[in-house]
């Protein structure tokens, strides 16, 4: 691995019994990165986490070096890469959901920028009706440049990820378990295997982590949150899809559904979606419209004076929209660009939203839409 120090770190501050992935992050933030953790003291700690007396007294307990190292080591020998919660390559659209994973076990090709992504996911049963639109959708998502995001699961994730390679594409997959356990099911080992060459497989779990219930569901919330959106193809009721367009939801994600005939007792799932509010798709426009409404793809290139001038900004306005470049920003990254004051960047941005020339994304980040 590149950054064996830091993750050591990560593995040393996961390893403290009562410390969960909120309150990781919330110690990573308040001390100012993981190299700071632990050469702080009781009361820094204390003070600026917000921590209680019993919570704090856990960070100064003995760790166990043999288990640290041996994850290190499995990591190494196993070809895996483990990307921290505050290294630059780490997807910023999972820094915004509730409890973040604070490493990520990968394989493949990790992006220096993260691409947007639409997850496709549903029945490990489906009719061939249902292979036949996921296997279509996630050609088209993929042809016009999203990636595509699903669990390479028997059924709907296995034909996801195969109509997005098919289409040359970029495709994640997120499992539930650990990496060097990604034989199972078999018949998709070769699958997965290809994926590692276009995309990625990915894990919030060590090796030797074994799948269950409670890893597949955690998994899910990064199927979601690594998305912008999520559409569910098939799914019976009580299927773990539909927990997967739950979780979106709350993460502020757009859903969408296919429907399919009221007799197929796959069709429920989606259906009852589309009956609560989810966007229907009956083709790959539905799913445009409305991703370019709310994330658009057409961006003036940074420093284009002469444009900004046209749209008559103010002062302020106008040098924050030029702070913008091509890709997504952060509040953080725009007060360090404009030096402006918090409160006056939020108003500016306020404004430059309601002129509907920037939009703002979940976890508090911009994107301009002229």
């Amino acid at each position: 691995m590149n950054n064996d120090y830091k993750v050591r770190l990560y593995l040393r501050l996961l390893q403290i019994p009562g410390i969960g992935l909120a309150t990781g992050a919330k110690i990573i933030t308040g001390c100012g990165g993981i190299e700071n953790v632990f050469n702080a003291t009781f009361k820094e700690i204390a003070e600026k986490c917000g921590l209680n007396e019993k919570i704090t007294q856990k960070i100064f307990l003995p760790i166990d070096e043999y288990k640290i190292n041996e994850k290190i080591n499995q990591c190494r020998n196993l070809g895996i890469e483990a990307i921290c919660y505050e290294d630059p390559t780490y997807p910023s659209v999972l820094k915004a959901i509730d409890s973040p994973p604070l490493l990520l076990y990968c394989k493949g090709q990790i992006p220096e920028k993260w691409n947007y992504g639409i997850a496709i996911v549903g029945s490990r049963n489906p009719t061939p009706y249902g292979i036949q639109i996921a296997r279509r959708l996630a050609y088209q998502i993929a042809r016009v440049g999203f990636a595509v995001i699903s669990d390479c699961a028997l059924g709907i994730g296995t034909h996801a990820h195969l109509g997005a390679l098919a289409a040359e594409g970029i495709t994640w997959a997120v499992m539930g378990l650990g990496l060097e356990r990604c034989h199972h099911p078999p018949q998709n080992l070769q699958l997965l295997e290809r994926i590692t060459k276009k995309g990625l497989i990915l894990s919030e779990f060590p090796p030797r982590t074994v799948s269950s219930r409670s890893t597949v569901l955690l998994s899910n919330r990064i199927i979601s949150g690594l998305s912008i959106g999520v559409v569910v193809v098939e799914a019976a009721q009580g299927c773990g899809s539909l927990l997967t367009a739950r979780i979106a939801l709350e993460q502020g994600r757009q859903l969408f559904a296919v429907p399919g005939r009221i007799d197929n007792p796959y069709a429920f799932g989606p259906n009852q979606l589309i009956k609560e509010g989810a966007k229907l798709v009956g083709a790959l426009e539905d799913i445009l419209e409305e991703i370019n409404y709310l994330f658009p793809l057409v961006h003036l290139k940074a420093g284009d004076k002469e444009r900004a001038e046209k749209i008559k900004l103010s002062k302020d306005e106008q040098q924050v929209y030029l702070a913008m470049d091509a890709e997504e920003i952060s509040v953080e990254e725009l007060l360090k660009k404009t030096g402006l004051a918090s409160a006056t960047l939020l108003s500016v941005l306020n404004r430059l939203e309601m002129k509907k020339i920037i939009h703002q994304l979940p976890g508090r980040r911009y994107v301009r839409t002229l």
